[in-house]
């Protein structure tokens, strides 16, 4: 079967997280019957590192990719896609936020961001002119660095301090709490300014036990449910 996939298909994924010799397995004889692009999932970076020695294109980890993702939905409000150019660069999809509404392309300029498109409706309009003004239901396509995309204090694109519950949707009285957070995002959420945000004593770190980082939260989240309760109490007793 594989060597007809070999004959059919320049790229294969091999989507076996949970069994590492297996992937490792085929994934060394799918490079070896001549396979152009091989791209295999991993639950570790260590398996990563075996799966990209044996030869495997790209190896991915979807919960640190969907780690990743959540912080820049926290950290840019509106964001809709990202797409990382590079190290420094990258472009996203934003809705523009009422700083931006009435305005025109060249309040860009000062915050070293380039309007690559604007969505408007049925209208695509490429490379906007500087007398294009931002609409409310317009969908911009920006590039820039991500220091500044992502940075807090940069006027318009982030009217901050906002909270992150009005950011997500949540209730303004319920509580996020993050499990199984790798190192790399927490140092993501750290750089964007939202494990401040967020708060410290809500983000529980992955473990090498399985469950270890979820009963962590789960115990918390419980804590403060009761909490709140007796609280919601005693105001009523008022």
């Amino acid at each position: 079967m594989l060597r007809e996939l070999a004959t059919a298909f320049q790229t294969v994924e091999v989507a076996i997280s949970d069994n590492i010799e297996a992937n490792a397995l085929i994934t060394s004889t799918l490079k070896k019957l001549g396979i152009a692009n091989v791209i295999s999932e991993s639950n570790s970076r260590r398996h990563r590192e075996i799966l990209l020695r044996i030869g495997a294109d790209r190896v991915i980890l979807p919960k640190e990719e969907s780690g990743y993702q959540l912080a820049d939905v926290l950290s840019i409000p509106g964001m809709l896609e990202r797409l990382h150019l590079s190290q420094d660069y990258t472009l996203i999809e934003i809705k523009p936020l009422q700083g931006l509404i009435g305005k025109g392309i060249e309040v860009c300029d000062s915050f070293e961001v380039i309007v690559v498109l604007i969505l408007r409706g049925d209208e695509l309009i490429l490379n906007p002119d500087q007398s294009t003004q931002f609409l409310p239901e317009d969908i911009l396509v920006l590039v820039g660095e991500k220091r500044r995309l992502a940075d807090p204090t940069d006027q318009p694109f982030h009217p901050r301090p906002v909270p992150y519950r009005s950011g997500i949707g949540f209730s303004t009285s319920g509580k996020l709490v993050l499990a199984g957070v790798s190192p790399a995002l927490r140092d993501q959420l750290q750089r964007t300014r939202m494990l401040s945000l967020i708060g410290e004593e809500n983000i529980f770190l992955a473990t090498q036990t399985i469950g270890e980082a979820s009963n962590a939260a789960l115990r918390a989240a419980t804590n403060w449910l009761a909490e709140s309760s007796v609280e919601g109490e005693k105001g009523e007793e008022k």
